[in-house]
């Protein structure tokens, strides 16, 4: 009977031990979470910055191709931005 006692104590002891360890691996878990969560939006942001540099090279690149005297190639080129510009507009939009 004192053996069956031990054992008992034994699992429960062995069971605290696995709650508090099941705890910790929550929290771990949610700590996790919120660092993926924080690396999603700075990704986020340094997209949005790319595709403004990228926007913003296009203008240098077309008011570049200005001097040229194109002024027709120069007005299809900012049609093509604003165009894009509107997209954009329309998924914030949504």
């Amino acid at each position: 009977m004192e053996n069956l006692s031990l054992t008992v104590k034994g699992i429960k002891a062995k069971l605290l031990e696995l709650v508090k360890k099941h705890q910790l691996t929550l929290e771990q878990l949610e700590q996790e979470k919120k660092r993926v969560e924080e690396l999603q939006q700075e990704i986020a942001d340094l997209r949005g910055e790319l595709n403004e540099l990228n926007d913003k090279n296009k203008i240098l690149k077309i008011a570049g191709q200005s001097t040229d005297g194109s002024n027709r190639e120069m007005k299809l080129k900012l049609n093509e931005l604003v165009r894009e510009v509107d997209k954009c507009i329309a998924q914030f939009n949504k």
